[in-house]
């Protein structure tokens, strides 16, 4: 393949039905990865970079955006699974036809490292 693309996980936030039915990814954010080598990229590099994005502990699921002509923007049909390697491949190719970016939307499980005292065992109990 030998060539660069940019990956623009959004992450922190839920992909949700709206009133519609139709998918959408509410709340979180985004970060710009450039530069990634096609050749070294796979499935768990992609993972461990969405992670790092705000020290996320597992990613429970992600997908990519292929965008087709007409309905760039619409999940429901754009959003792929991003599951195996043989979906990364899928996703360089979509990104080569789309600018060499390509986005990708990341679901997180809850971490549990910070309790609230409510969340608390009382040792005498």
């Amino acid at each position: 393949m030998g060539h660069n693309i940019t990956l623009i996980p959004h992450h922190g936030g839920d992909l949700v039905r709206n009133e519609n039915r139709r998918l959408q990814y509410v709340g979180g954010e985004f970060c710009v990865w450039e530069k990634i080598n096609v050749d070294k990229l796979c499935l768990w590099e992609i993972e461990k970079m969405v992670k790092c994005c705000r020290n996320y502990f597992k990613v429970s699921k992600q997908g990519y955006m292929k965008p087709y002509e007409g309905v760039a923007n619409d999940m429901n049909i754009c959003l792929h699974p991003l599951t195996t390697d043989q979906h990364v491949l899928d996703m360089v190719q979509a990104a080569r036809a789309n600018e060499n970016d390509v986005e990708i939307y990341a679901q997180h499980l809850v971490d549990s490292d910070v309790l609230d005292n409510d969340d608390l065992i009382d040792p005498t109990y």
